[in-house]
């Protein structure tokens, strides 16, 4: 009786894989014969897509953009058209929204910790870096380096003014909780304070 429930066994578990096959099959083939039978150029409409990525063409097959998974993981939506781009990305720690107009020409947005916002046109960048204490106002050169720097500090807000080829900060203007002043320095490092 042994030997008997044993074949039985091996019998129902392959009448399982038959039937698991089959239905595999069968779907299969039914998603060919439902994509066959829908015409190319017509809209269809599903209730829900999932995807990793989704791919933006125009009717003659050029790239316009993507909706996807970002190589971080976090989700992206790029659309591109000439010149100009546009980027919207969220992640865990911030959301960044980009728009380019070429190499040189952009506006980039991220808030998280602290909300950023640049402008830049040829050289010249402006940036705005707001955190809970100390937001700033900068404007700085196609170098990298700043030339004008506004903060808001509220213990000691101050306008800067940097020389472009020292990188050095020429005018000081503050206005700290113990009294205004305005201070001048001079190339060698000599510094005129007002009031005096």
């Amino acid at each position: 009786m042994n030997a008997v429930e044993k074949r039985l066994a091996d019998l129902e578990r392959q009448n399982r894989r038959v039937k698991a096959l089959l239905a595999v099959m069968g779907m299969l083939v039914g998603s060919a014969v439902f994509l066959a039978a829908a015409p190319a150029d017509r809209d269809v409409q599903v209730r829900s897509l999932k995807a990793q990525r989704i791919d933006l063409v125009d009717a003659d097959g050029k790239d316009l953009g993507f909706l996807g998974v970002s190589a971080e993981g976090s989700p992206s939506l790029v659309l591109r058209q000439g010149r100009t781009t546009v980027l919207l990305t969220a992640s865990d720690a911030s959301g960044q929204i980009e728009v380019s107009g070429g190499p040189n020409h952009w506006v980039s947005m991220e808030a998280g910790t602290q909300t950023l916002l640049s402008l830049a046109r040829g050289d010249g960048r402006v940036t705005i870096d707001v955190t809970d204490l100390d937001p700033t106002l900068a404007m700085v050169d196609g170098k990298g380096g700043p030339r004008l720097v506004l903060h808001g500090r509220s213990q000691d807000p101050c306008l800067m003014l940097v020389d472009g080829d020292f990188n050095k900060v020429r005018a000081y203007l503050g206005a700290p909780r113990s009294g205004g002043r305005i201070q001048l320095i001079g190339e060698r490092g000599q510094k005129t304070v007002f009031p005096r």
